[in-house]
């Protein structure tokens, strides 16, 4: 009888294995399978993330006509025509980032460097877009224009050359009077879009259009 009890145990004891080992085989390939699918939807994810354009993506420029074999650039402190003071220096070290950051000029001194950029904040103007039923103003738009010239440097007798310029380059900012956006933010803000304008006008698209 004892013979015929542990004859019995044995031949279940692989039955039991079996049923312990297979959940464990089972789940092994659907991990693998599950994690192949979630990696596959983070690709697409960030594919699709960077053709609509990834947010902080910096457009680089090359040097435009004329400035061929430049390598440092010169920036005047532009000239300020507006009641708002210290804009202009805002607007220069705005331009001395921006040039830094997206083309492969130097800034140097003006006795020393290759090209030169000078121009003149020409306006500041604060638009009233919306008052409340109080007729207090809510919402202002603050609109600035600059004009710009970009040079060649005089060089084995030649004359300076003017190579890209523009009488108008604007940027608006709109903002709430009552929101944690200040006049001065708003201004900031402005001031580095203008500099960018200023930038991709004078300087070609990279790679330089042919």
């Amino acid at each position: 009888m004892k013979n015929k009890q542990r004859s019995s145990l044995c031949q279940t004891r692989p039955t039991c294995q079996t049923r312990l080992t297979c959940p464990t085989d089972a789940r092994a390939p659907r991990r693998s399978s599950l994690l192949t699918a979630h990696c596959s939807l983070l690709l697409l994810a960030l594919a699709a993330l960077c053709a609509t354009g990834c947010p902080g993506y910096i457009h680089h420029f090359a040097l435009p006509p004329g400035a061929e074999n430049a390598r440092t650039i010169a920036i005047d402190i532009f000239k300020n025509k507006t009641l708002y003071q210290d804009i202009d220096f805002q607007l220069t070290a705005a331009l001395e980032r921006e040039i830094s950051a997206v083309t492969p000029l130097r800034i140097a001194s003006h006795a020393s460097a290759d090209l030169l950029l000078r121009g003149a904040v020409e306006s500041y103007d604060k638009v009233v877009l919306r008052k409340n039923k109080f007729n207090e103003v809510s919402r202002y738009s603050i609109v600035i224009t600059a004009s710009y010239e970009l040079i060649r440097q005089p060089a084995d007798g030649q004359p300076e050359k003017v190579i890209s310029s523009a009488k108008k380059v604007s940027w608006s900012i709109e903002f709430e009077v009552q929101s944690t956006i200040t006049e001065a933010d708003a201004r900031a803000r402005a001031v580095r879009r203008v500099a960018r304008e200023v930038i991709s006008r004078a300087f070609e698209p990279w790679p330089a259009k042919e």
